[in-house]
């Protein structure tokens, strides 16, 4: 019964939300051409070969952030 009650406000509410997202899905598309994604997404590229390049490194970088991490924890503590 108070699924009824509501029905009308739901089916309104699925209406505009519907409207609203195929509004947005047209303007995405006018701007976001796949030439234009593509584009951006090369800047990742090189990013992808830092990383890459510094895989055998990251074991101690992350290791030297754990000991400057608690020595400055270290440093911190009052008693």
């Amino acid at each position: 019964m108070e699924q009824l009650r509501h029905q009308a406000a739901v089916d309104w509410l699925k209406k505009q939300f519907s409207a609203c997202r195929q509004e947005t899905v047209k303007e995405s598309q006018k701007s976001a051409r796949p030439s234009r994604i593509h584009a951006r997404l090369g800047a990742w590229w090189g990013l992808r070969k830092e990383i890459e390049s510094a895989q055998e490194a990251v074991g101690s970088l992350l290791a030297q952030s754990v000991h400057l991490q608690l020595d400055d924890f270290g440093a911190r503590r009052v008693i």
